[in-house]
C-alpha cells in the first residue's frame, strides 16, 4: 500500500477513535514539538520585549551606607531625569542604595575584632562595588568620609580639578566644602543637600560628613548635573 494511502488510513482511524486513544497519538507524535514550538516562541517574545524596553543607562550613582526613608522615585529619579535626561523613555539613571561597605576606619576596627563593625561587614558588597568601579560603571559616590576616603586612597576617585573650574573650586572652597587628600581637592561636602536628607539616611556613623565624589565613570558630566541637582 503506498504511503500516503497508510497515512489517510491512520487518520481517519484516529478520527473515529475514543478520546484517549486520540490523546495518546497526540502525545506520542506531536505533543514534543508543540512543546519545543512553544519555548522557541517564549523565548522570541521574551528577548523581542527585552530589547524594546529596555533603557539605556545614563548615569550611575553609588550611594553607599544609605537606606531610602522617602520617595525617592518620585522625588529625585523622576524629576532630574525629566529635566537632564534627553529621553526618558529609553533612557534611565540608577540610584544604588543597596550596598554596606565599611570605610577606612572601621574596616581596621573590623579586622580587629570589633564586632561593632565586623557584624555589618558584607563581602559580597565590597567585590560587587569593588567590579563595578573597575569596569567604570560607576560615576558617582555619595557616602561618608571614611567610607570616601577609603576608595580615594585606591585610586578610584577623580580629583575634582577633572571635573570643575578654577573659579567654581573657588567658591567651593570659600564655602568650605572640599575635602582634601593632601592638596588634592577629591570630594565634595552634601551636608547642606535638603533633598538627600529627606529621601535617605546614613546608616554607618553617624558622625561621619557626607560627600559626593566622582569616580572614572562615562557620565561625569550628567553626574556633575545631579550633585547641582541635590543641592549642598
Amino acid at each position: 500500500m503506498p504511503l500516503m494511502d497508510e497515512f489517510k488510513e491512520e487518520r481517519e482511524k484516529i478520527k473515529k477513535a475514543p478520546l484517549k486513544a486520540k490523546w495518546k497519538y497526540f502525545v506520542d507524535y506531536y505533543l514534543k514539538w508543540v512543546i519545543g514550538v512553544a519555548i522557541t516562541a517564549g523565548i522570541l517574545i521574551a528577548v523581542i520585549v527585552t530589547t524594546v524596553t529596555h533603557k539605556k543607562e545614563m548615569l550611575y550613582v553609588s550611594l553607599l551606607n544609605f537606606r531610602t526613608t522617602g520617595f525617592v522615585i518620585e522625588d529625585i529619579e523622576i524629576p532630574f531625569s525629566e529635566t537632564y535626561l534627553e529621553n526618558p523613555k529609553k533612557e534611565e539613571i540608577t540610584l544604588d542604595s543597596s550596598l554596606f561597605i565599611l570605610g577606612k576606619k572601621a574596616e581596621a576596627a573590623a579586622v580587629s575584632g570589633d564586632q561593632t563593625y565586623s557584624a555589618l561587614y558584607n563581602f559580597e558588597d565590597e567585590q560587587k562595588i569593588s567590579m563595578i568601579l573597575v569596569v567604570g560603571q560607576v560615576d558617582l559616590m555619595i557616602s561618608g568620609e571614611d567610607v570616601i576616603d577609603r576608595y580615594t586612597e585606591s585610586d578610584f576617585i577623580k580629583p575634582l580639578t577633572e571635573v570643575y573650574s578654577p573659579d567654581e573650586l573657588k567658591s567651593f572652597e570659600e564655602k568650605g566644602m572640599i575635602k582634601y587628600l593632601g592638596e588634592i581637592p577629591v570630594a565634595l561636602s552634601m551636608e547642606g543637600s535638603k533633598m538627600l536628607k529627606d529621601n535617605y539616611e546614613y546608616t554607618a556613623d553617624k558622625n561621619d560628613k557626607i560627600y559626593a565624589a566622582y569616580t572614572y565613570g562615562k557620565h561625569t558630566d550628567l553626574a556633575k548635573e545631579f550633585v547641582e541637582f541635590l543641592g549642598y
